[in-house]
């Protein structure tokens, strides 16, 4: 690069300038993979427009990796040549490459890597919201790199014939179970809640359901005195009713209704209707149906017949394994 000047003074501003854009792709790019959905997509909700811009940019996750790396790498690239450039003309007795790369790799490794995407990973939430223009800007301006690439990419893929290994339910339940013989327990307790996960939508109300004449329940008959001694008895506050029999299940009562209530008053005024759910059904499904639905109860069968009984805490259970609240023994 003969003819081309640059002066100490101008150096190392512009090389400052540089490792500054270079750490503001590396955490830029850091903070959208390590972001929290869940709470940029609450901000999105509420209006805030760089949240929005957030979460359609992770559905894009690809493009502005690639948007980060060429970047990072122009920056390099860039500093590189000056540094090299300037030794060059100002020092032509020594190597100007061996200098450059003496130079320029700790701060560049340091300054451009490690340390903002350190302060990147910790403040993701909100420096991502901070940068989301910035990395929209640029992945506008590279576009036809970031087509190139893509494009290469695709084409060496295909001579080489490699397509992506996509991992099986079966294969990651084996390689949880595998992995939990040489693990401690905490990661053993982990792993073993993600493999109820995995296998969850394979589980049955059948599977997990309290048979009826397992459950405390009320008659029809009963009266205020009767729930208030079953809720001091047991410590809970539901209760299905039954008429004549107990697999005629006819509502439920919810304990609250008679705090203010005689002991005398029957309880039949105060049903509220039952959520009746097949033995056959999914428990991921009855889950979806009790949130819509607002119930913390599930009677398994039919109001002629019912066979069991599950509730929100039968089904965290399946998964978190055994609940033990203030009223177990």
């Amino acid at each position: 690069m003969r003819g081309f000047k640059i002066n100490i003074y101008t150096l190392p501003l512009i090389t400052l300038i540089l490792l500054c854009i270079q750490a503001i792709f590396a955490g830029s790019e850091i903070s959208l993979l390590s972001c929290d959905k869940g709470t940029i997509k609450s901000k999105a909700d509420s209006g805030d427009s760089s949240a929005k811009l957030v979460m359609s940019s992770i559905d894009r996750i690809e493009e502005y990796v690639a948007t980060s790396l060429v970047g990072e790498n122009l920056c390099i690239v860039i500093n590189t040549v000056l540094v090299s450039t300037f030794i060059e003309e100002a020092y032509s007795e020594y190597d100007p490459h061996l200098i450059s790369i003496l130079i320029l790799t700790p701060l560049i490794v340091i300054f451009g890597q490690v340390v903002p995407k350190s302060i990147f990973q910790r403040q993701s939430n909100f420096l991502v919201l901070k940068t989301i223009y910035f990395s929209r800007f640029f992945s506008v301006i590279f576009k036809p790199f970031l087509f190139l690439i893509d494009f290469l990419t695709d084409f060496i893929v295909g001579i080489i014939g490699t397509k992506n290994k996509l991992i099986t339910r079966e294969e990651l339940i084996h390689e949880l179970e595998t992995q939990s013989a040489i693990e401690n327990s905490s990661q053993q307790f982990r792993d073993k809640i993600l493999n109820k996960i995995l296998l969850f939508d394979k589980v049955t109300v059948r599977d997990i359901m309290i048979p009826i004449e397992n459950n405390v329940l009320l008659s029809l008959n009963q009266n205020a005195k009767d729930v208030k001694e079953l809720v001091r008895q047991t410590g809970h506050s539901r209760f299905p009713v039954y008429d004549l029999n107990r697999s005629k299940i006819k509502g439920t009562i919810h304990a609250c209704y008679f705090l203010d209530e005689k002991d005398t008053v029957n309880i039949k005024p105060f049903l509220d209707k039952c959520f009746f759910v097949k033995e056959e059904t999914l428990v991921s499904t009855l889950l979806d149906e009790m949130k819509n639905a607002r119930s913390h109860m599930a009677i398994v069968g039919n109001p002629e017949n019912a066979s069991g009984l599950v509730t929100l805490e039968d089904i965290f259970e399946e998964i978190l394994g055994e609940i033990e609240d203030e009223h177990d023994y």
